[in-house]
């Protein structure tokens, strides 16, 4: 492969990320081999989470929710793709 531009990069990634959701056999596997991993994570984040917020305020609950829910989709994210670049290259 040609050496790409970051741009076409980019869009490599998200074609590749694509033909995911269109293949229901690797959408299949990548999804349950990320599940546990994935709840271990939100277990861990959480714990971590509850130490930093004052649990008692309603503000802080919904801060930490944000918090845990931001770093749950970019852990969701960076996951699926590199379960997906490794199905690629099988």
């Amino acid at each position: 492969m040609k050496e790409l531009t970051s741009e076409e990069l980019e869009q490599r990634q998200q074609m590749v990320f694509n033909e995911m959701f269109d293949n229901e056999k690797i959408w299949e596997k990548v999804s349950l081999e990320i599940n546990n991993p994935l709840k271990e994570y939100v277990a861990e984040q959480v714990a971590l989470l509850k130490t930093q917020y004052d649990l008692t305020d309603a503000g802080e609950v919904e801060e930490l929710n944000s918090k845990l829910n931001t770093l749950v989709r970019a852990k969701t994210r960076r996951t699926y793709k590199r379960k997906l670049r490794v199905q690629k290259t099988n």
